[in-house]
Parts: structure tokens; sequence; C-alpha cells
């Protein structure tokens, strides 16, 4: 698929579209990563709608009915990391982790990630539940991985650079 039919542009504002072509192409590139059953778009806003309240604009989605990675142009210079956020709930999806390596995620995501990335206040308004909220850090921990940032154990790092490695092989 070329970059033009992967990525709408004609709702954008002027300022959106002059940025459009830089950030959008940073995803096209990462998305070309995924496997084919994972569609992508880049998009001038994403929405999340927690029940009973109102809208919240977030970076990125995925949504597992859809299959689907949305990032928002309004991630700006972060949309790389938010699609490799959003991935890592793909991945989770297709079944990339062992039952072993996830349980080991979940538990480095209880014992230092929510408390380190502020998960549940983040997603207070998102009414998650306990899996849902270690998945939340889980893909932020890998963004933190992916830039170096990370400071993990090996058996942790490992799995992350299962991750990683899966994208390099695509």
């Amino acid at each position: 698929a070329d970059q033009d039919n992967l990525f709408d542009t004609s709702d954008l504002t002027p300022t959106a579209n002059s940025a459009w072509p830089t950030i959008a192409g940073r995803v096209y590139e990462l998305a070309k990563q995924i496997t084919p059953g994972v569609s992508v778009q880049a998009v001038e806003s994403v929405w999340h709608y927690p029940p009973f309240k109102p809208a919240v604009e977030v970076s990125g989605n995925y949504n597992a009915r859809r299959n689907l990675i949305s990032v928002s142009l309004a991630a700006g210079e972060n949309a790389t990391n938010t699609f490799r956020h959003e991935a890592v709930h793909a991945l989770k999806a297709m079944g990339l982790f062992t039952p072993q390596e996830w349980k080991a995620l979940e538990s480095q995501a209880k014992k230092e990630w929510r408390s380190e990335y502020e998960i549940d206040k983040g997603y207070a308004d998102f009414k998650l539940d306990e899996q849902q909220l270690n998945e939340e850090a889980i893909a932020f921990a890998y963004g933190d991985y992916r830039t170096g940032t990370l400071n993990a154990k090996p058996p942790i790092q490992k799995i992350m650079r299962k991750i990683a490695e899966f994208f390099q092989r695509l």
C-alpha cells in the first residue's frame, strides 16, 4: 500500500497538513513492520469515550475488534513511540507472548511500572480492570525500552528484546 492510500489527510487543518508528511512517514515505516493482518491509520485526532464521561483525546488506540491501530497527529514527535505502544496491545492480542512471559511482564507492571507511569491515575476515567492497567504499563515500558531509558533486569530485557526482534524480522 502506498502512503496516500494508508493515511487519510482529507480532513486535516492547514497546520496539521504541513506537519503530516514527516510524522505520517515515520508511522508508515513502522506500520510496514506490523503483520499484514493489523490495519493502521494515522489521523488528526483519536478519541476515547469512557463510560458516562466526556470524550478524551488520546495519542493512539488499538481496537481489538477491528484489529486497527490508530495514531493521532496530535502525538507529534511521539507518534512513533505511540505506534509502538499500541503495537504491544496488538502483539498481545495476536499471541506473541507466552503465558510465562506475560506473567513476568504483569508482575513487573504491578511492582513498578504502574506507579512509575502513573497508570492508575492517568486511566482512572477509563474504567480499566487490573489486567488492562497492567497491559497499559507494559506498553509504556516497551516505549521506554525502545528509547533506551527502561531500567529493567535481564528477564524483562529479554522479553522486551523479543518484541523488538519481532518487529525487525517483519
